[in-house]
C-alpha cells in the first residue's frame, strides 16, 4: 500500500539527515496520495538511517494506522501532518527539520526575511507559528493558520522548520534545504549589522519576479 509514497518519504528522510536539515530520530516527513486520501508518515522514535521503506507507516486522515509494523506508530507530530492535508488540498507532502539555522531563528521567534532570491524556492515567505505544546491539536492549528491559503514555509517558535510542497516529497525537502540556506545567510548578514539592519526587497516585488519569470506556483 502506497509503496512509492512511502520510498519517496523514507528516501528524502535519508536524504534530510544527509543535508544536516535534523538527526537520527527528529524531524517527520509525510506524503499523500490524494487519490485514496491515505498518508505515508515516518514512525516516531526510529533511527530512519536503519528503517526499509516498509517501515513506513499508511494512516488515514483521522490517524488511523492502516499498515506498518507491529509496534510502529506516527510521528508524534502527525498531527500537524494531517491538518496540513485536510485543509490545504494543494498540498501533497510535508517535511518538518530541526536545521541548525533555521532553529536559531525558531529559538528567537523571528521570521526569515528573504535576503537571497533562493528564497524563492519558498514563495520568500517564512513567517512565525506561535508556541504550541509540541504533538498538540494546538500546534498543528497553529501552523495551519500561519502558512494560510498559499504559504509552503514556516518556523515553529522554539521547536523547527517546516515546509510542505505541491509538487512531490523532494520538492518539500528542497524548500527545506533552501530555507536553511537563506537562514545561514540571514544570520550572518545578522551578526555583521544586526537583524534589526539587514535589508530585503519587499515582497510585492519578489512577487512581481516571480509572475515574469513564470515561478510563481498560485
Amino acid at each position: 500500500m502506497l509503496d512509492n509514497e512511502k520510498k519517496q518519504v523514507l528516501e528524502n528522510a535519508l536524504l534530510a539527515e544527509k543535508e544536516n536539515l535534523c538527526y537520527t530520530t527528529s524531524g517527520n516527513f509525510s506524503m499523500i496520495n490524494r487519490d485514496s486520501n491515505l498518508v505515508a508518515i515516518t514512525p516516531t522514535g526510529k533511527d530512519r538511517t536503519q528503517l526499509s521503506y516498509s517501515d513506513i507507516l499508511v494512516i488515514d486522515l483521522d490517524g488511523n494506522i492502516l499498515e506498518g509494523p507491529q509496534g510502529f506508530v506516527p510521528s508524534s507530530e502527525k498531527n500537524i501532518h494531517l491538518s496540513i492535508y485536510k485543509a490545504r488540498k494543494d498540498i501533497i507532502a510535508v517535511a518538518h527539520t530541526h536545521s541548525p539555522y533555521a532553529c536559531v531563528f525558531a529559538a528567537l521567534g523571528k521570521e526569515i526575511k528573504p535576503v537571497l532570491f533562493e528564497a524563492n524556492r519558498f514563495d520568500f515567505r517564512c513567517p512565525i507559528s506561535p508556541y504550541r505544546q509540541p504533538g498538540s491539536q494546538e500546534l498543528a492549528d497553529s501552523i495551519v493558520e500561519t502558512l494560510g491559503e498559499h504559504g509552503v514555509a514556516t518556523i515553529m517558535e522554539t521547536h523547527g522548520a517546516l515546509t510542505a510542497s505541491r509538487k512531490s516529497m523532494k520538492d518539500a525537502l528542497i524548500k527545506a534545504i533552501y530555507l536553511e540556506d537563506v537562514a545561514r545567510t540571514y544570520y550572518r548578514m545578522g551578526c555583521l549589522v544586526g537583524l534589526d539592519n539587514v535589508e530585503t526587497m519587499s515582497l510585492e516585488e519578489y512577487d512581481r519576479m516571480m509572475i515574469a519569470c513564470g515561478k510563481k506556483e498560485y
